[in-house]
């Protein structure tokens, strides 16, 4: 019985654990690009989202206000959407570069991010793809999402609790034998 418990809470714990796509990051010759999703690491669907992106060069060349840098985002394939990066105005955070997106749909999305020079020479184009699953949504009749995530947080803490108190009870009946 004991090992079937362990069995059980190892199975229960690395297969309803949410997996995180948050941040993900790319290297591309000397570019290296850092995406990061927001609100929460979670996009919502049919809510404002802002996908942002932290571009780094090793050698030093490449400036986001000197870039075409556009983002292509797919959704089964299909083009949702097709839009040219914006700057931040100031650069004191990782991330310099931002576009806001509403995803239309729960789904696996596929983002490009494809970079080209305004000048030819100051760096060497590149391309960077991350894939995105939107798992959220919001109803207009639903205007409070925590209510979700709470009632899931409250089923797993439950079900966590009856398996500890079946463990407990199993070491009890273990120690009286």
């Amino acid at each position: 019985m004991t090992k079937f418990s362990f069995l059980f809470i190892f199975i229960f714990f690395f297969t309803f654990t949410p997996i995180s796509f948050a941040h993900m990051a790319v290297t591309s010759g000397t570019i290296n690009v850092l995406m990061h999703t927001e609100p929460k690491d979670e996009p919502i669907a049919l809510e404002k989202s802002i996908i942002h992106f932290g571009i780094t060069d090793t050698s030093g060349k490449f400036k986001t206000q000197n870039c075409y840098c556009k983002v292509t985002i797919f959704a089964n394939d299909k083009k949702v959407l097709s839009k040219f990066l914006l700057n931040f105005p100031y650069n004191k955070s990782l991330y310099n570069a931002y576009l806001p997106v509403i995803f239309p749909k729960i789904a696996l999305y596929r983002i490009e991010l494809s970079a080209v020079p305004i000048v030819e020479g100051d760096f060497a184009p590149f391309y960077a793809s991350f894939d995105l699953r939107v798992d959220n949504s919001i109803t207009k009749s639903d205007n409070n999402p925590v209510i979700p995530a709470l009632a899931t947080y409250s089923i797993i803490l439950l079900i966590a609790a009856v398996t500890v108190l079946l463990l407990l009870r199993q070491v009890l009946q273990s120690n009286k034998k």
